[in-house]
């Protein structure tokens, strides 16, 4: 297999897991261990890949770079999974995906991408859905898991487009690793 064939399993798996095991997992357990477990799992997985194609940068500005990143998966994986807590899947995991919004103007203001209609027209569609699942009669509804979904959204899209300009300095493979490992590292103090 190709390392971008394994890397693609790897968070197929990942994800096919989560929705499926998160919110039954939120409504009895602890989230931030489950949180931890997740990374620590997500960590695992890379980290043949990174022993196989361990070649990191010198230079302190890819570190910093990629360690902001990794305050932000940590504080997104925090929120996701406690919104799984608060919201119905139903809902939580189609309001997660609004994410697409965000890294939409992000993508354009800090990236340069361009924006096209077709860009602009299925981010609508998704912008429009997310209200749908939110309304309530004639009003919006905001309870306290749509607003944590919403938050973990915010960090996992400014954690995107840093992951962007990270892979300009770091493999795939590595960088794969070092997001899951950091939050692993961030977190265990919250779990001992």
């Amino acid at each position: 297999l190709m390392v971008w064939e394994v890397l693609a399993l790897a968070t197929a798996v990942l994800y096919g897991l989560e929705d499926v095991l998160t919110r039954h997992a939120m409504k009895k357990e602890n989230y931030i261990a489950f949180v931890w477990l997740y990374q620590l799992l997500g960590s695992l997985l890379f980290f043949a890949l990174f022993v196989r194609e361990l070649n990191i940068p010198a230079a302190a500005l890819p570190w910093i770079i990629a360690l902001t990143a990794g305050v932000m998966w940590t504080l997104a994986s925090l929120l996701r999974f406690k919104s799984y807590a608060l919201t119905d899947v139903s809902i939580r995991s189609p309001l997660g995906k609004v994410n697409v919004i965000l890294i939409l103007i992000m993508s354009v203001i800090f990236l340069g991408e361009t924006l096209t209609m077709q860009k602009l027209v299925g981010t609508m569609l998704i912008f429009f859905g997310a209200i749908i699942l939110v309304l309530r009669g004639r009003r919006i509804e905001f309870t306290k898991g749509i607003k944590i979904t919403f938050l973990s959204v915010f960090f996992a899209s400014i954690a995107i487009i840093i992951d962007k300009v990270s892979l300009a300095y770091f493999l795939p493979s590595v960088y794969g690793f070092l997001q899951f490992l950091l939050p692993t590292v961030f977190i265990t103090p919250l779990v001992l």
